[in-house]
C-alpha cells in the first residue's frame, strides 16, 4: 500500500509540473512585464505623466535643433529640438565629444534616448544624436501670450512673442533681453557671438521665437518662465526706436500718463531735471520744475544733486506719480538746487508730494536690523515712517543715533499706495504709508539728543545692581562652602596623621606611645576609683622561622590575623596594642576579680594555637603569654611593663603556647629571653612546619 501511493503521489506532482494551465492564478503572475513601447515624436515624450516618463520609455525621433548651450546648466548641455509634433529638452550629459561640428541650431538630427520626469516637465534623456545635414530653423511658431507661458503648458515648445524691449544685458557668454509683453514682462536668453550688436534691440517692438522654459523649485512646482532664442535670426523689429532716444523732444514730467485720445507709442520718453536723489546703480529722481520724477537705473555715473540731467525710460505705473524704468540719463549743461519742503505726516500721506524732496520731523523709535539697507524706524504725528540709506552710503554715525532722539530727515518722500482702499474706493488713489529716501548721513539731523537715564536703562542699572548683590552673596556663600570644606579637610587630615602616629599601619592596632598613654590613664582611675587592671603581653612562638622560610609577605599576614585574634578575644573597653615585631600588649580595665585577666590569657593562648590558613598553606602559630595584675598596688606605667615581660619570658622557659602570672620572684631571677633561634631541616619543629605547610 505505501508503495502504490508513493507511486500515485509522484505521478500528480509531474502532471501538476507539465500542466501549468491548471494551477492556481496567483501563479501566473510570474510572466515578464510588457516592453515598453518605443516613442516617434516629440509630442508623445513630452506628454507623458511624470510618473510615465520615470520608467524611461525608449525615443526615438528625427529633428531640428531649436537651441543649443554649453554654458547656461553647469549639469550638462542644454539642447532643445522641434519637429512636426512639437519640441521638446534634450539633456546632453557634458564632455561630450561630437564626431564633427556639433549640432548647432537649424541642424537636422536623429536621435534616440530614454524618456525622464526632468526638473520641471518630461525631457529626453541620455540621448544618442547623429547629425543628419544642415536644414533651417523653424520658421512658423505658435504666438502665445505672457499669460499662457506661465502657465507651464507651453514648455519646451517652439512659440513666437511680441513685446517692447526693455533692457539689454550682456555677459561673457549670454544675452537677455527684457521684454515687456501685455500683462508684465518676461526674460529671453540666447548665448552671446562676438561682434554681435544686441543694444540696437532697446525700445524696439519684436517679434521673437524660441523654447519656452521653466523656473522651478526643488518640488518640480513652476515659480516662472523665460525663453531660449538661437539668436538675432529669429527677433524681428518691426517698429524699431530712435537711434538716439535723446534727440527726443523733452517731455515735462507733469504731462507724463495723462489722457489723451490718441495712440501712444511705448516708447521711452525723454526728461530733463534737477537730481534731488541719487543711489547709483538704483535710483535717481529729479524735479523739472513742473512735478518731481523718481527713475529705476543700473547707472553708476557719478552725478551731484542740483545737477541737470537727462533722462530716458520706460513709463511706469508705481506710486502715486509716474516713474521711469530702465532709465539711462547723462549729464547736462548747468544746475538748478532743488531746496526741501517742510511737511508733516499727514502731508506725505496725501500723495501729492511722492518723489519730491521734503524735510520732516521725527522721534527714533528703532532700526530695521535685518535690511541690508540702514533704515531708521522713526514716529511723526500719528504715523510711523522709515527712512532708507543704501548700506554704499551709509556710515556709522547714523547706526548709532540713540534710540528717543528727535530728527530732522531731509530726503524724497516715497508715498506707498493703498491698493485694497484704492481698489474699494471710486477711483482716487489712497496712501497706506510713506518712506523718505536719504541722500546722505548728513540727511539725519539730532535735534534732541535723550538722557542717558531712560527708563530702560535705569531698570538695567537696577537689574546690574541686583546681579552684583546676588552674585556677592553666591560668592560668600561658595567661600564659606569651601572653608567650611577645607577646615574639614585640614581636620579629617589632622586625625588621619594622629592616628597614624599612634597606630601601627600594618594591623591599625595602637603603637607603644598610645599604650603609654591609655595605661598611664587606666593607672590614674585604678587608684582613684580602686578598680583592678591587667596587662598581658604576647609573644607569637617561632616567628622569625616563618618570616625566614615564607617571606615577610606571610609573617605580615600572620601578624594581621593575629591581631584580629586579639580584638576578638578582649572586651569592647580593653585595649591591645603592637608593641614592634611579633610583640603584642593586652591592657584590662576596671577588672571586677583579678582572676579574670588569667582566664582572657588563657582565651587568647587558645585562640592563638589555631592553625592560620594562608592560600593553600597552614600555618602552625602558638604565643607565649605574660600576665600581671594589680589592685590596690601603686605602681607605675614602666614597672607595670617590666613585669609583664617578665612573666611572658617565664611562659617561653616553660615550653611556650601557655600564660604565666607574675610573682615577685620573676624579677630576682632577672630572666633572658631565650631566642627564636631557625632550626635545623632536622629539627623536630622544623619537619612539623614543613609536613603542615605541604
Amino acid at each position: 500500500m505505501i508503495l502504490v501511493a508513493l507511486t500515485f503521489a509522484l505521478t500528480a506532482s509531474s502532471a501538476l509540473a507539465q500542466s501549468p494551465a491548471k494551477q492556481e492564478p496567483s501563479s501566473l503572475n510570474t510572466r515578464e512585464p510588457a516592453a515598453l513601447r518605443t516613442l516617434t515624436s516629440l509630442h508623445q515624450a513630452h506628454s507623458l505623466a511624470a510618473d510615465e516618463a520615470r520608467r524611461g520609455y525608449p525615443i526615438h525621433v528625427r529633428a531640428v535643433v531649436t537651441y543649443y548651450d554649453p554654458y547656461v546648466d553647469s549639469r550638462r548641455i542644454a539642447l532643445f529640438l522641434h519637429d512636426s509634433t512639437g519640441g521638446i529638452y534634450a539633456a546632453v550629459p557634458r564632455g561630450i565629444v561630437w564626431p564633427g561640428q556639433a549640432p548647432l541650431p537649424g541642424t537636422l538630427v536623429d536621435v534616440s534616448g530614454i524618456s525622464a520626469p526632468g526638473d520641471f516637465a518630461p525631457i529626453l534623456d541620455q540621448p544618442h544624436i547623429t547629425v543628419i545635414s544642415k536644414s533651417h530653423i523653424p520658421i512658423h511658431a505658435k504666438s502665445v501670450a505672457l499669460s499662457e507661458i506661465l502657465t507651464g503648458s507651453e514648455d519646451g515648445q517652439w512659440v513666437e512673442i511680441e513685446g517692447v524691449v526693455h533692457s539689454v544685458s550682456e555677459s561673457a557668454t549670454h544675452v537677455t533681453l527684457r521684454i515687456a509683453m501685455t500683462g508684465g514682462t518676461i526674460g529671453a536668453t540666447t548665448v552671446r557671438r562676438p561682434g554681435v550688436d544686441y543694444q540696437h534691440l532697446v525700445d524696439a517692438w519684436v517679434h521673437l521665437r524660441g523654447n519656452a522654459a521653466p523656473m522651478f523649485n526643488s518640488n518640480r512646482q513652476l515659480t516662472g518662465a523665460r525663453l531660449f532664442f538661437p539668436g538675432l535670426e529669429t527677433v524681428t523689429a518691426r517698429a524699431p526706436g530712435p537711434l538716439d532716444v535723446f534727440s527726443l523732444p523733452v517731455q515735462p514730467i507733469n504731462s507724463l500718463m495723462r489722457f489723451s485720445s490718441a495712440a501712444v507709442w511705448p516708447h521711452r520718453i525723454h526728461i530733463r531735471g534737477a537730481v534731488t536723489t541719487y543711489w547709483p546703480g538704483r535710483t535717481l529722481c529729479v524735479d523739472d520744475g513742473t512735478e518731481p520724477l523718481c527713475a529705476q537705473t543700473s547707472q553708476t555715473t557719478p552725478i551731484a544733486a542740483g545737477s541737470l540731467v537727462d533722462i530716458a525710460g520706460f513709463t511706469l505705473l508705481d506710486g502715486f506719480n509716474p516713474s521711469l524704468s530702465d532709465a539711462v540719463f547723462r549729464p547736462s549743461p548747468g544746475s538748478r538746487p532743488v531746496s526741501p519742503v517742510s511737511i508733516t505726516d499727514a502731508q506725505a500721506l496725501q500723495g501729492s508730494l511722492d518723489s519730491a524732496l521734503v524735510q520732516i520731523e521725527g522721534q527714533l523709535i528703532g532700526q530695521d536690523l535685518e535690511s541690508a539697507d540702514t533704515v531708521l524706524i522713526l514716529t511723526s504725528g500719528k504715523s510711523i515712517f522709515r527712512a532708507v540709506l543704501p548700506a554704499a552710503l551709509s556710515s556709522a554715525a547714523l547706526s548709532n543715533i540713540r534710540v528717543g532722539s528727535t530728527l530732522r530727515i531731509t530726503g524724497v518722500c516715497s508715498t506707498q499706495i493703498d491698493a485694497h482702499g484704492t481698489l474699494e474706493g471710486y477711483g482716487a488713489t489712497q496712501a497706506s504709508r510713506f518712506w523718505i529716501l536719504l541722500r546722505s548721513p548728513q540727511d539725519a539731523v539730532v535735534l534732541h539728543a535723550p538722557s542717558w537715564w531712560t527708563t530702560q536703562r535705569v531698570g538695567l542699572a537696577l537689574l546690574v545692581s541686583m546681579m552684583i548683590t546676588i552674585t556677592g552673596f553666591v560668592w560668600a556663600f561658595i567661600l564659606r562652602h569651601r572653608v567650611e570644606q577645607q577646615t574639614r579637610e585640614l581636620r579629617r587630615s589632622r586625625e588621619l596623621y594622629r592616628h597614624m602616629a599612634h597606630h601601627d599601619a600594618l594591623t591599625g592596632l595602637p603603637t607603644r606611645v598610645l599604650l603609654h598613654d591609655r595605661l598611664q590613664t587606666a593607672l590614674d582611675r585604678a587608684q582613684r576609683f580602686h578598680k583592678s587592671i591587667g596587662l598581658l603581653m604576647l609573644d607569637l612562638d617561632k616567628f622569625k622561622q616563618i618570616n625566614d622560610s615564607l617571606g615577610h609577605g606571610i609573617g605580615d599576614r600572620v601578624l594581621r590575623i593575629t591581631a584580629e585574634r586579639l580584638r576578638a578575644a578582649i572586651r569592647k573597653t580593653d585595649s591591645v596594642a603592637r608593641m614592634g615585631g611579633d610583640e603584642f600588649v593586652v591592657l584590662l580595665n576596671d577588672l571586677e576579680d583579678p582572676s579574670h585577666a588569667e582566664r582572657i590569657a588563657e582565651k587568647i593562648v587558645a585562640s592563638l594555637s589555631e592553625p592560620v590558613r594562608i592560600d593553600k598553606l597552614q600555618l602552625p602559630i602558638s604565643a607565649s603569654v605574660g600576665v600581671c595584675t594589680i589592685s590596690d598596688e601603686v605602681v607605675d606605667a614602666e614597672t607595670l611593663l617590666k613585669r609583664v615581660d617578665a612573666a611572658m619570658y617565664r611562659a617561653k622557659e616553660c615550653g611556650r603556647s601557655c600564660f604565666q602570672v607574675f610573682t615577685a620572684d620573676m624579677i630576682d631571677a632577672t630572666p633572658t629571653r631565650p631566642p627564636d633561634a631557625v632550626a635545623t631541616p632536622t629539627s623536630p619543629q622544623s619537619t612539623l612546619l614543613s609536613s603542615r605547610i605541604q
